[in-house]
């Protein structure tokens, strides 16, 4: 379980990550793309023409496989493989420059290596690619360079002292690119402890602690939507007042956490009867809501009705305890006359007490509605 949450949380991280560094990555190429043209025209004051040719082939054969990756990364189905193509085109980079080398004396080198240098500042620093991919790739490109320029009998010297710089690139670069992502990974992570405060906050505000039900605030919220989807759809809705019946003598004579344990299970049992797109709420005390959305008619309402209280009926265990509450529920059925949500809570709210003057443990309409 630990590691299934540690694998989600670093699936979330590097998610996040990638929009935050997809625009940089965007970016990069372009500008990599013109410093290596620029290069370029260094050939022409180092080699002959026909090996400038060469080169150029070479070079122009490299920028195409580069250009070709570049471009498949804003294709929507690819976009999640960004990264592994910026890395890509940081390795065929190297590649192109260890190739080009390939043809120049030693003498001239000094020109280009530092070149592999810059790639490695780029891919740690500017690319946006993952750190682990940056790393392989500028790994990869010295072990490459090394093998090329030994098979070309650098002198060991001057190897040396292109290894002494490219590993130096390396280390600072690295170093930087490191930090770069821990500090990313830092900001996600004080982000995302906001991001579930806020939501915790948000939670708590519009919830009932006792049930985790809608409260009152959120009640009416729902309750306005629902008012307005039914107006634009046509749906036949209602509106539930539920007050429980004998629970004032369960605090009076068990205590409020005998109460609190039947406010519980009462919750628990209206909730696993709800409908995903209904609402139950508990508005303050012993009193509930219900919002149900595009129920058709009248007797589908008495129908939920007869439902709840015969739900509640039944006793209440809590502890070596058996408690018996009922429901007096006031229903009022909506849009209608174009009452306003206010209107319909007081109206449902009135339906309610007649229930309770009634007899208790039954519904009550509007009269209007029982016409």
């Amino acid at each position: 379980m630990k590691f299934q949450i540690e694998h989600k949380f670093k699936k979330e991280f590097f998610l996040w990550d990638f929009q935050k560094t997809l625009l940089q990555g965007k970016i990069a190429y372009p500008v990599g793309l013109v410093c290596y043209v620029v290069l370029g025209i260094i050939d022409y004051w180092f080699l002959e023409p026909e090996l400038t040719q060469t080169i150029w082939n070479w070079r122009l054969l490299f920028i195409s496989f580069s250009t070709i990756a570049y471009i498949a990364g804003f294709f929507t189905f690819l976009k999640k493989y960004h990264k592994e193509f910026i890395a890509f085109i940081g390795i065929n980079s190297g590649i192109s420059i260890i190739v080009v080398s390939s043809y120049m004396h030693f003498e001239i080198l000094p020109y280009y290596y530092p070149v592999l240098m810059l790639i490695t500042f780029w891919t740690y620093n500017f690319s946006g690619t993952k750190f682990t991919y940056a790393l392989i790739v500028d790994i990869s490109i010295i072990i490459l360079y090394n093998i090329s320029e030994y098979n070309a009998d650098l002198p060991l010297d001057h190897l040396l002292t292109h290894n002494f710089f490219l590993l130096s690139a390396n280390l600072i670069g690295g170093s930087a690119g490191f930090m770069a992502e821990r500090n990313r990974f830092s900001l996600f992570i004080n982000e995302n402890n906001l991001q579930h405060e806020k939501e915790k906050h948000l939670h708590s505000s519009l919830h009932d602690p006792l049930t985790d039900l809608p409260n009152r605030i959120l009640l009416k919220d729902r309750l306005e939507e629902a008012l307005q989807e039914s107006i634009k759809k046509n749906y036949v809705s209602a509106f539930y007042f539920i007050d429980l019946d004998e629970f004032k003598p369960v605090n009076d004579n068990y205590g409020h956490q005998m109460g609190d344990c039947v406010l519980k299970e009462i919750a628990q049992r209206l909730r696993l009867h709800l409908r995903e797109k209904d609402t139950i709420s508990r508005i303050s005390g012993d009193e509930f809501a219900l919002i149900a959305v595009d129920i058709k008619n009248k007797e589908n309402a008495e129908t939920i009705a007869e439902k709840i209280m015969e739900n509640i009926i039944h006793p209440v265990k809590c502890g070596s305890n058996q408690i018996h509450v009922g429901a007096s529920i006031g229903i009022l059925l909506f849009p209608d006359n174009n009452l306003t949500a206010d209107e319909i809570w007081i109206k449902a709210d009135k339906n309610m007490y007649k229930a309770k003057d009634a007899g208790k443990n039954q519904y009550s309409f509007s009269p209007a509605e029982n016409a």
